[in-house]
């Protein structure tokens, strides 16, 4: 699977193997993991089945009227899941067992983040685990991803989400649906909350993700009355913390003085935010003045008319990507495991790495025991479909479903793990 472009280097290679499946953590150490998460779900069918659903009878000439049927569609079909059943998914990130000195610094912010937040009450009582450094591990999956945890936790719902699940599925959909443009979108959040801001003709809209969604009057009639201090804490007490704004060509992180792609595009996002609160966002402040501006090269293929399929989306991230120094496309073919693009060892680093799988591996100390843990698997088709992409051994054990070549990676991962262990 080396699909005739050149191996990346060490730091790039490091990056796509975490861009396999994003988490909170990776996503923390990356933020252009979120517009690729964006990407791989345009590239997705059941994202335009989902966009053609949400769209059924909305007038999308009008965009506010149709990001608030998209809203409405993510608040009907989706489950929110909290902390306790990403655990029960996923299981937990153990910093101290984090190797990669990059990986775990980035663990350790986000949970002093998490651990100094008053925001999700669900989260209060994880917290005692945060001071041993663990944490739930909420990966960032695709579509499908998304739809195999709806059936596995029982919910009645097209999938289980985050909320930069649902931020980046808004996204996407309205951008298939044609409500909105690659240009018109902003993530404000941190690795607590993602919410997500959509430029329209008439002042915009702000959805906190599933909760709540206000258009530009609705935040000013209630804000109406308050101090321009007392606006702009209402938006970052919903949020809980700001540390980050990302947008169509570039984003910034402010504590960590980060910057990557167009700085213009970040300061204008910026002042678009300040502009539908009312009020200056301080902690948007001081902008970055260096960064690295090919970070978000070649996000005019998503800035084009999409193509009206997730075909047509694939065709041409996977052309652009070919070309080269494009790290957000690329990221995007890994997370949505592209056949003719990815590396087969950078697919199989990611495996190895996963920190599930590893615990998983305990449980066997035979070959034997191996081959009967890999054959406990229920279904025997992938949960991708017949489309050649890659399911991890994580997502196998989460899913229940592997074909013959995830069952002989799972064998593989589970092995080395034993061996290891057992010396």
């Amino acid at each position: 699977m080396n699909n005739g472009h050149p191996e990346p280097d060490p730091t790039h290679r490091a990056f796509l193997s975490r861009a396999v499946a994003p988490n909170l953590y990776t996503s923390t150490l990356h933020p252009e993991f979120i517009p690729a998460l964006v990407t791989a779900n345009l590239m997705t069918p059941h994202l335009w089945h989902w966009a053609e659903q949400s769209m059924a009878g909305v007038d999308v000439a009008n965009p506010t009227a149709a990001l608030q049927a998209i809203h409405r569609f993510l608040n009907k079909k989706f489950y929110h899941a909290n902390g306790h059943e990403y655990a029960s998914i996923w299981g937990l990130q153990e910093t101290r067992h984090v190797t990669d000195p990059e990986e775990r610094e980035a663990s350790e912010y986000a949970m002093r983040m998490i651990e100094t937040s008053t925001r999700s009450p669900w989260a209060e009582s994880l917290k005692p685990l945060l001071h041993d450094g663990l944490f739930p591990l909420v990966v960032y999956g695709t579509v499908d991803v998304l739809r195999v945890h709806g059936r596995r936790l029982g919910k009645r719902a097209l999938g289980v989400t985050s909320c930069l699940d649902e931020c980046a599925l808004a996204v996407a959909i309205a951008i298939a649906a044609g409500v909105c443009r690659w240009e018109d979108v902003v993530f404000l959040g941190s690795p607590l909350h993602y919410t997500v801001y959509i430029r329209t003709p008439d002042g915009g809209v702000w959805m906190n993700a599933k909760r709540e969604m206000h258009t530009r009057p609705g935040w000013a009639e209630h804000c109406a009355g308050f101090e321009e201090e007392h606006r702009a804490r209402e938006m970052t007490e919903m949020i809980g913390a700001v540390d980050r704004v990302i947008c169509g060509e570039g984003l910034a992180v402010f504590p960590r003085g980060k910057l990557s792609g167009n700085r213009a595009a970040v300061a204008r996002a910026v002042a678009e935010l300040e502009g539908f609160v009312q009020a200056r966002l301080h902690d948007l402040t001081p902008l970055p003045e260096d960064g690295e501006e090919n970070r978000f090269a070649g996000w005019e293929v998503i800035a084009k008319e999409p193509g009206g399929s997730a075909h047509a989306v694939q065709t041409a991230v996977l052309h652009r990507a070919r070309q080269g120094g494009s790290p957000i496309l690329e990221a995007a073919l890994y997370m949505f495991r592209h056949p003719e693009y990815c590396h087969a060892d950078i697919l199989m680093d990611a495996a190895r790495k996963n920190y599930y799988t590893f615990l998983k591996s305990a449980s066997a100390g035979t070959a034997d025991e191996i081959h009967a843990m890999v054959e406990a698997v229920p279904v025997r088709e992938s949960l991708y479909g017949p489309t050649g992409r890659l399911a991890m051994p994580d997502e196998v054990l989460s899913s229940g479903m592997a074909n013959e070549a995830e069952r002989e990676l799972m064998r593989h991962i589970l092995h080395g793990h034993m061996t290891a262990r057992l010396g």
